[in-house]
């Protein structure tokens, strides 16, 4: 992965999949779709290549813009995907319900990384070199040199995102995203992951809709903190259905008379 890019070889146009331009632009929008890091789906885990396709949400999923394709359609060309070996189709039931599970295979062989494309560039250029005069060569090395110090995605140190983002108190419209980390720390805390998912989304709406009252970056890690808290405390009398049984927060310690 290159940033928000993925890498596709040449080689792809002498699969039988570049015969029909509807079902490799469906094979593009896969690959643009599928999970990039490890989620979870009604609690259970969906890899790094995988996506779940549902008929009711299939095209809003592959085709969030412009007109889509019939849902019989999309389905044939994924099954044209799966004979060309490029992709592998499971069936995921939960709760009564049928959930397709598409993996492409082979995921990681797209996700390249600029330090490999680099290395190859290098070693394309050293090849050329090898023709050239002397001067041209110490030119073109000087070049180099100079390109290799440019920051690259590969050493972005940033935290990895979790997905939610919430509007904050700036005149420039600035969003304060969520750490991945600080999510799976909120999900151990409280033990109901569908629980938090939607305290975090009753939370973002909350900023959406009170921009008086929104928080500073600073200040977002200590407010949504506290919004989780309260709203355990306020199920602390009852339970909190999930998928695997009931969840019951931890109950305050009463007062001595």
């Amino acid at each position: 992965m290159i940033g928000n890019y993925f890498v596709v070889s040449r080689s792809i146009l002498d699969n039988v999949v570049a015969c029909d331009d509807q079902t490799l632009g469906l094979w593009i929008r896969l690959l643009s779709t599928v999970n990039w890091k490890r989620g979870f789906f009604k609690m259970l885990p969906i890899e790094p290549g995988q996506v779940i396709l549902c008929d009711r949400q299939m095209q809003e999923r592959l085709y969030p813009t412009g007109t889509a394709p019939a849902v019989n359609t999309i389905k044939r060309r994924l099954e044209q995907l799966k004979d060309a070996d490029l992709i592998a189709i499971d069936t995921l039931v939960i709760h009564g319900k049928a959930h397709r599970v598409v993996t492409v295979k082979k995921w990681r062989d797209y996700q390249n990384t600029a330090s490999k494309i680099d290395a190859d560039s290098n070693a394309e250029s050293d090849a050329d070199s090898n023709a050239e005069s002397g001067a041209d060569r110490r030119r073109k090395e000087g070049k180099k040199e100079t390109t290799s110090k440019a920051p690259s995605d590969v050493h972005r140190t940033e935290q990895e995102p979790s997905g939610f983002s919430f509007k904050i108190k700036s005149a420039s419209g600035e969003r304060w995203h969520l750490p991945k980390a600080k999510l799976d720390e909120y999900v151990a805390t409280y033990g109901n992951a569908s629980w938090v998912v939607m305290e975090l989304r009753k939370a973002r709406q909350w900023c959406e809709d009170n921009a008086a009252k929104r928080k500073t970056a600073s200040g977002m890690q200590k407010f949504i903190g506290g919004w989780l808290a309260r709203n355990n405390d306020r199920h602390s009398a009852g339970a909190l259905a999930t998928s695997h049984g009931s969840y019951k927060p931890i109950p305050k310690p009463r007062r001595a008379n």
